[in-house]
């Protein structure tokens, strides 16, 4: 099982990753698909996508986001906020969601993006504010919270579970793979499983998935350059 993470933004990240996305590894199938919630702390005033971004511009430097590590999807996603309106806020980075969890529900972060299963808790106990979701649609466990492309902002961001195999892996065994994840997905007690985990599932054929890796690869680089991230 491979995510995101190691597959297209740590290559531009890391100057030695031990393998080569390209070369190293054969894409199978993209199994499952999170949203990312963007939510605030219950004592921020603000309800919409629209008034944190006002409210950023009115308090330039003094709002700040919480993340689960430098140079991740929950990260970088604010930088594309920056680069798209100058909404300046600092960034918290954490070890990880334990950490980032606790700090926005005790309100030391102001607002932050994390992945819908790790938000669901949180949310229906309503010790955060969802404001926005990162998916085309509206997801159906928080059919209330609109999409970012409804709040004004062309933004798409889901951290996705794929099959991956070593490069080597011989074509017959590559396609019966993809044949067995695929029938196993589309059941309904797959389907109803990933609907209880906040989780969608992403049909891709493996020439899509492929694809997909190249261009997202493409687009967290050019972040990351023009941002100047690095860790």
């Amino acid at each position: 099982m491979g995510n995101l993470g190691p597959l297209t933004i740590f290559p531009n990240l890391y100057r030695d990753m031990p393998f080569d996305v390209a070369r190293d590894l054969a894409p199978i199938t993209m199994f499952a698909a999170s949203p990312l919630v963007l939510v605030v702390n219950n004592d921020l005033p603000v309800r919409s996508v629209a008034e944190l971004i006002a409210l950023a511009h009115a308090r330039l430097g003094r709002l700040n986001y919480g993340s689960i590590g430098v140079g991740t999807a929950q990260h970088l996603i604010f930088e594309m906020f920056r680069a798209r309106d100058g909404t300046a806020m600092e960034h918290i980075p954490y070890r990880g969601n334990a950490d980032s969890l606790i700090a926005i529900m005790q309100s030391d972060v102001h607002a932050m993006f994390e992945t819908l299963p790790s938000m669901l808790a949180p949310i229906a106990d309503g010790k955060v504010r969802p404001i926005a979701v990162t998916t085309p649609e509206r997801v159906p466990s928080l059919p209330q919270v609109p999409t970012l492309k409804e709040a004004g902002l062309d933004l798409e961001v889901t951290t996705w579970y794929a099959v991956i195999a070593p490069a080597r892996t011989p074509e017959s065994v590559l396609a019966t793979l993809y044949a067995a994840y695929t029938e196993v997905s589309r059941t309904a007690d797959m389907q109803r499983l990933l609907a209880e985990q906040g989780l969608i599932y992403a049909a891709t054929t493996r020439a899509e998935f492929a694809a997909r890796i190249v261009a997202e690869t493409a687009r967290w680089g050019r972040i990351i350059r023009e941002r100047g991230i690095s860790v």
